[in-house]
């Protein structure tokens, strides 16, 4: 996790969208995207100086975890929904 949590330090802000949904990508794809977001988040609270400001900035943990949780929330959706909907669209 050292060569990732470089390139997310040394991420240019401009394009911490596109480097956090790759990454989460492809960890998760290892199936280790949960530890990438632990290190993550322990670097932010160790650099947090202000608990009140902890995951407000646009941070790559932050960014990580969003990208994180819309693809584990997509196939949870998908899950619960498409035995609902899967009939009603058959017979329409």
């Amino acid at each position: 996790f050292t060569l990732a949590v470089a390139m997310c330090r040394a991420c240019n802000p401009t394009e911490m969208d596109h480097v956090a949904k790759s990454m989460s990508f492809v960890f998760q794809h290892a199936q280790n995207c949960s530890e990438l977001i632990e290190q993550l988040v322990i670097l932010e609270v160790g650099r947090t100086t202000q608990e009140t400001t902890l995951f407000r900035q646009d941070s790559m943990a932050s960014k990580i975890m969003g990208s994180y949780a819309n693809v584990i929330g997509m196939h949870y959706l998908k899950s619960v929904l498409e035995p609902v909907l899967e009939p009603i669209v058959r017979h329409r």
